[in-house]
């Protein structure tokens, strides 16, 4: 019986352990750990352009981001992707950008891909480009240093 009694106790103090180490009161650091792994999770978190979403006008953002929709302006941000069914209609400046949809502008990064489907028609500025046989791609290509591509 008293075995019982003691898993009954180490069971009801564990909840309370968990939420005084949520609280920060346990004086460890995985409370901390937790949340700091949690506001990173939301910084991640990219800027994405619906696919239902036309937008007319710049977009910089220190967030990566996704369209789906069509953008008529240029986009400055880490990461760009232009998804499938994705439009943009002006200047791409970024770290990586990948295109499965249609550009019509310039993209300048130090990685770029042009996935399958993707249709682009301007001018690449790159450190890296990756063209897939199912894209389709006109216009001018000029492969510059790492530090220069995203300056």
């Amino acid at each position: 019986m008293s075995e019982t009694i003691d898993a009954v106790r180490r069971t009801a103090s564990q909840p309370m352990s968990m939420l005084k180490a949520v609280a920060g009161m346990s004086g460890s650091r995985a409370a901390e750990t937790s949340v700091t792994n949690t506001t990173a999770a939301a910084r991640s978190m990219p800027t994405v352009v619906s696919a239902s979403t036309e937008i007319k006008g710049s977009i910089t953002t220190n967030d990566n981001v996704e369209i789906r929709g069509a953008v008529e302006g240029d986009v400055h941000a880490p990461g760009i992707t232009v998804c499938q069914g994705g439009k943009v209609k002006g200047d791409l400046t970024a770290d990586i950008i990948s295109v499965q949809g249609h550009v019509e502008g310039r993209l300048q990064a130090q990685d770029v891909r042009l996935a399958a489907g993707a249709n682009v028609a301007g001018e690449i500025v790159h450190g890296s480009l990756g063209i897939d046989t199912a894209a389709e791609f006109e216009g001018t290509i000029k492969r510059i240093g790492k530090a220069a591509a995203t300056a």
